[in-house]
């Protein structure tokens, strides 16, 4: 997804807002899940993040 919002009508950077907020939202799930493996060992192990993940 293309980073340049020169001349991006709101609706495409709604979009991208949009994207963002879903991929970083899944990172911090994956965060979390995490976080309680290591705390208490009852969650399941996240599988490693995609490429397309770190980028929010």
């Amino acid at each position: 997804m293309s980073e340049n919002l020169i001349g991006a009508s709101p609706l495409d950077y709604a979009q991208i807002l949009a994207w963002r907020s879903f991929h970083q939202a899944k990172v911090v799930s994956t965060l979390g899940s995490m976080k309680e493996y290591l705390e208490d060992g009852t969650a399941p192990i996240p599988s490693p993040l995609p490429n397309d993940m770190i980028f929010f």
